[in-house]
């Protein structure tokens, strides 16, 4: 025996649950931000592949130290409308969104220190929000 029952309830509102308004939002270029992720997960925590983000109006710098207490450290130019603030992330993680992004230049949105960063794709055609979580406090 096979039984179905159809169950009709209105659909989830998952936008209602993502943030509008945002207290950071910056451009950065996409092959640039991929390479510097890149270097910094040579040197990062195996584990983790982590790396503290410092944000600040006119640059983003990338920091990432491992157990041995080596460092990489790149600044990068950033277009933002921002205060200075800084948030740890995943690389590993990062990466894999980058990857499947099209457009050369990457929008990100941050709500806060230690809250969630919003990336958007915003090639022709196509617009694709990513959440990632950052990481314990930078």
């Amino acid at each position: 025996n096979f039984k179905c029952t159809l169950v009709d309830v209105p659909q989830l509102n998952y936008e209602s649950l993502l943030p509008t308004v945002f207290k950071s939002n910056i451009r950065i270029s996409k092959e640039v931000f991929v390479n510097v992720l890149m270097r910094s997960m040579v040197l990062s925590n195996d584990r983790l592949s982590d790396a503290i983000l410092e944000i600040s109006a006119k640059s983003m710098r990338i920091l990432s130290i491992n157990l041995d207490q080596e460092r990489i450290e790149e600044k990068v130019a950033i277009e933002s409308s921002s205060e200075p603030f800084k948030i740890s992330v995943n690389v590993g993680y990062l990466l894999d969104v980058l990857k499947v992004i099209d457009s050369e230049q990457v929008l990100i949105h941050f709500y806060g220190e230690n809250r969630a960063l919003f990336i958007e794709d915003q090639s022709e055609g196509i617009h694709s929000r990513f959440i990632i979580m950052p990481l314990s406090s930078a």
